[in-house]
């Protein structure tokens, strides 16, 4: 049920940013910010001082689950593929790959710092 109701809850807020701020001028930064946000917030709760499991499945799994879009991130990169923008489909894809794997040391690095010992 977590799983669920953070799922729930991490879709209604991508749909709300993409319909707030659309992507525009042909790169899909809102896509980008999206994922390397949620890719902070999973290095944060991640981190082993997390010991509640159902506020971590809710949090990390649900939430960041419904929160981010691989999915939507493959559908634009194969776009531009079809359409001949290789140098910004690399670019796209360097920039969401690596943002992400730093968003989530970064974020477990945070969390780190700001855990209160048990």
């Amino acid at each position: 049920m977590a799983v669920a109701v953070g799922g729930v809850v991490g879709a209604a807020l991508r749909w709300f940013v993409l319909d707030v701020f659309p992507a525009g001028g042909g790169v899909p930064w809102t896509v980008l910010v999206i994922n390397v946000a949620g890719s902070a917030v999973v290095g944060a709760v991640l981190v082993d001082g997390w010991r509640r499991p159902q506020l971590r499945d809710a949090v990390a799994v649900g939430f960041c689950g419904g929160f981010t879009t691989f999915s939507t991130f493959a559908v634009e990169v194969a776009a531009m593929l079809r359409d001949g923008r290789l140098a910004i489909a690399a670019v796209y894809v360097a920039l969401s790959v690596g943002g992400a794997v730093i968003a989530a040391l970064a974020g477990a690095a945070a969390a780190r710092r700001l855990r209160v010992p048990a």
